[in-house]
Order: C-alpha cells, then sequence, then structure tokens
C-alpha cells in the first residue's frame, strides 16, 4: 500500500553580520513530514548523504521528524510498520538539497550619488555578498514610510545557495533625500546600509512624494490585479480542489480514527487476555516456587539436624521398682508379719558437670512401700512414702556404661490406718489414720546403661535409715529402673 509524502524543508541557516567584537551565527529546524498511515504503528525514516554516502535512520511514531544536517546533497524514504512490528508500506527515495544561507554583507555603498534629471533614477554603485537571484534590494526612507525596489531583477546564476555577489544596483523615481539601502534574502535575513545622501536639483515637496508613493502603491495594486485576473480560473480551481481534498482528508482522518479506535480495542483485548494468562504463569510459577523453597527448608532442617549433634541438656527420667528388705528393726515384722514389700520407685537426674570419665549432679528420688496384716479382729497397713535428694556420682567404665555412687538426705511421710472387724468388741473405736514424719539418710549404689540415644536402664541396691522417734529402721531395696535422658 503505497503512502503519500511531502517535504517540508526548513534550510538550515548560517547569519553573520560584520560586529566590533566579531561574527554571530543563527541556525534554522530541518523538517521532514509525510502523510500518516493508519496501520502504522511507528515509522523509520532512512535519510542518505549522497556524497558521503552515509545513511541515518530515525525511528519515531509521528509523522515528521527533525533533522539537523549539513549543506549538501541527500535523498530520504520511509517505511511503516504495523502492530505486529510487520512493515506495512515503504515509500520511494525522494531527493532533497540542504543549501547554506547567510545573513547579507554589505561591505560598501555609495554614501553621495545625484537623481538623474531624466526619471529621478540613480545608479548606486554597492559592494554586496552572501545574496541570491530571489533576494530583494529597497531603498527605504524614515521620511516617506515608504519603500522603493531595485529597479529591474539583478541577473545571477540559477542557485538556491545564498554565496553570489551584487556590484551596481539601480533605482527609479527616487526622491531626494537621506535613504539606506535594505537587502532581505530569500531566509528571512536583512542587513540595512549606512545613511545614503541623494542630491537633486530640486527638493520634492510632500504632496509629491505622497504622490509618487500613492503612484507606486498603486501600480503594485495594478500588477497584483492583473496576476489575479489572469489566473481567476486557476484560483477557483485550485480553491476546489483544495476544498475537496480538505473534504477527503477530513474523510479519510475519520475512517482512519475509527480504525484507530478498533484496533486499539482488539490490541486492549489482547493485552488483556495477555495480562491474564501472564498473571495465571505468575501464579503457577510461584506456587511451584514456594513449592520448591518449602521442600528445600525441609532438606536444609534435616541437613541441619544430621550435621549439628544434639545438645543434651542431662536430664534423666527413670521410674521402675524393687524390693524393700527390712534389715533392722524386727517391730515392723513382728507386727506385719514380714520383713520385705515391693517398692516402686522413681527419680530425675541432673547431670551438668562433666570431668573427662566422670560426671557429677543431684538426683531428686520417690519410692514407695506397703506392709499390710489382716486377721479376724482388725486390718493394719503401713505405706512408706520416701523423698530424698542425692549427690551423684558416675564414673564411665566403657562406652555408654557408668558405675553410680550416691548419698544425701530425705524425708519419709510414714502413714498407718488400723480398722477393727465385726468380731471385735463393739464398744472399740477404730483408730482411723495416722501420720508419721521421719528424717532419713539415703546412700547406693548402680550400673547406669545407655543403650540406646534416649533410652537409660539403671539397676542398683539403695539403702535408707530412717530416724523414728525410739529407734531406727534400716531398708535395703535393690531395684531395676528405665526411663529416658534428655
Amino acid at each position: 500500500m503505497a503512502i503519500k509524502f511531502r517535504l517540508i524543508l526548513a534550510i538550515l541557516i548560517l547569519q553573520f553580520s560584520l560586529l566590533a567584537s566579531g561574527a554571530q551565527e543563527n541556525t534554522f529546524p530541518q523538517k521532514i513530514q509525510w502523510k500518516s498511515n493508519a496501520n502504522a504503528l511507528e515509522y523509520k525514516v532512512e535519510v542518505q548523504d549522497l556524497e558521503k554516502e552515509r545513511t541515518q535512520i530515525i525511528t519515531t511514531d509521528k509523522n515528521s521528524t527533525e533533522l539537523s544536517l549539513a549543506p549538501g546533497a541527500y535523498r530520504y524514504r520511509v517505511r511503516a510498520f504495523d502492530y505486529l512490528g510487520k512493515e506495512a508500506s515503504v515509500s520511494a527515495w525522494i531527493n532533497f538539497d540542504v543549501y547554506k544561507a547567510a545573513k547579507p554583507r554589505i561591505s560598501m555603498v555609495e554614501e553621495k550619488v545625484k537623481v538623474s534629471s531624466e526619471g529621478n533614477s540613480i545608479n548606486l554603485n554597492v559592494d554586496i555578498s552572501a545574496v541570491n537571484k530571489n533576494s530583494k534590494f529597497e531603498l527605504v526612507n524614515e521620511s516617506l514610510e515608504g519603500s522603493i525596489d531595485a529597479s529591474e531583477k539583478i541577473k545571477m546564476k540559477d542557485s538556491s545557495s545564498e554565496t553570489e555577489r551584487v556590484t551596481r544596483l539601480d533605482f527609479n523615481n527616487v526622491p531626494p533625500g537621506i535613504w539606506r539601502l535594505r537587502v532581505t534574502n530569500a531566509s528571512g535575513l536583512t542587513s540595512i546600509s549606512e545613511p545614503i545622501v541623494v542630491e537633486g536639483e530640486r527638493l520634492y515637496t510632500a504632496e509629491e512624494v505622497a504622490a509618487i508613493t500613492a503612484e507606486a502603491e498603486l501600480a503594485k495594486e495594478l500588477t497584483l490585479k492583473k496576476e489575479f485576473e489572469a489566473n481567476i480560473d486557476q484560483y477557483v480551481k485550485d480553491a476546489e480542489a483544495k476544498k475537496k481534498a480538505e473534504r477527503e482528508r477530513i474523510a479519510k482522518e475519520k475512517e482512519a480514527e475509527r480504525e484507530r479506535i478498533a484496533q486499539e480495542k482488539v490490541a486492549e483485548e489482547k493485552r488483556i487476555a495477555q495480562e491474564k494468562a501472564a498473571e495465571e504463569k505468575r501464579k503457577k510459577e510461584a506456587a511451584e516456587q514456594a513449592k520448591k523453597e518449602a521442600a528445600e527448608k525441609k532438606r536444609l532442617a534435616k541437613l541441619a539436624r544430621k550435621n549439628q549433634p544434639y545438645i543434651w541438656k542431662e536430664i534423666i527420667i527413670e521410674g521402675g521398682g524393687g524390693i524393700a528388705l527390712n534389715l533392722y528393726d524386727a517391730s515392723i515384722k513382728d507386727y506385719y508379719e514380714k520383713s520385705w514389700a515391693s517398692a516402686v520407685k522413681a527419680s530425675i537426674k541432673y547431670m551438668p558437670f562433666r570431668f573427662t570419665a566422670n560426671r557429677l549432679g543431684y538426683e531428686f528420688a520417690y519410692s514407695w512401700q506397703n506392709y499390710s496384716v489382716n486377721t479376724d479382729y482388725y486390718t493394719s497397713t503401713l505405706n512408706s512414702h520416701l523423698f530424698d535428694v542425692k549427690f551423684v556420682w558416675q564414673y564411665k567404665l566403657m562406652d555408654s556404661l557408668f558405675l553410680s555412687a550416691k548419698g544425701g538426705l530425705g524425708l519419709d511421710v510414714m502413714r498407718k490406718t488400723l480398722d477393727y472387724t465385726e468380731l471385735a468388741s463393739s464398744n472399740r473405736s477404730s483408730p482411723g489414720v495416722k501420720s508419721y514424719f521421719y528424717t532419713a539418710f539415703v546412700a547406693g549404689v548402680s550400673v547406669f546403661y545407655n543403650p540406646w540415644k534416649f533410652v537409660v536402664v539403671e539397676a542398683g541396691v539403695d539403702f535408707s535409715h530412717v530416724i523414728a522417734a525410739s529407734t531406727g529402721l534400716g531398708f535395703f531395696t535393690p531395684y531395676v529402673c528405665a526411663g529416658f535422658r534428655f
């Protein structure tokens, strides 16, 4: 699909004016503009320097671009790309030139001239450079509030570069007075000369000056009128064509706008769908990543547990049983008809101190034993609750096997109950329950074994001496316990 292009090129101008301090430069922007394509998302402009054989590519989403080119011969073409990034169209190469423009330079102008007796004309010797055939040469006078153009077109080369030179200018109908020469080139830059004294046989009156000025204006108006009448048909056709082109342009712009809105809607729907798919993908990836992170965290924790040994708190909890043997003071045997009883044992050890093959700590223990007797007349029981605190020393015999020695103090709480049967005298009241508290000395030896990481087994013998009110009681208790180490 072809695209129509038009070139608007404003020439870069270097303006020089001779000042006491030096030269001053003015620059003008350069611009390339083309007709927009409704299907184009962006354009790529290729600009080639035909002399240096260089190419630069400019990307833009507008239908114009600004340049900064040195004087020379160039050509360009425009490629249009659609919303998918595909090339929609490409224009033909269009050649153009960049010319150098400069402020006119008036090096010399006659300071005094005389008006010719015929036609009030003057011939002015000048030295003017940096002009071309399109430059304008005028005499201006502030008192006349008007200007007089050079009488004929200056003959110069057919060049757009302002590099020509002028040495003579002719003007007609110049009233005597003080004038200045104003030179304006095609780029719109102007220079004005020093005052020029125009002398004549007589000075024009104000009425004559007004008549001359009016005549010049009238002549200009007549010239324009003749040109207009000669070209009125063409003006009408051009106006109609311009109106038609404007209507077509507006219609095309409206159609292009509708297409653009439709394409933007499709593009927006596509974008939303893509964003939704991307969001779903992101959520899925985030879930997978979270799953991987959890697995990695679990693996690292497992590895840390494997690489970092367990720090023992040296707390041991045990429970077991044994047999309590009454060694001396036969009162228990005499009263309860036996000198032994089963015993329940529980303890908590804390072993914080280590010295090579030795360990020191404490043990908090509890043991319970029960003696009872049943007759036709009464039932009697004796419960012994022994609470003690002992120092513990352990000596390492081999890995996980220790010999222990213990010693300390305790409190024996004895609870005695007596109930009479129906055969006993009815007037005998039951004595009920009595409790006794006695201090006790405790000691013992044992073998302590740690067969698995947290499991312990202990077998030993405890001795306790209970200081009763009248006599002492001695118990010898072999036991076996098992428990856990932390």
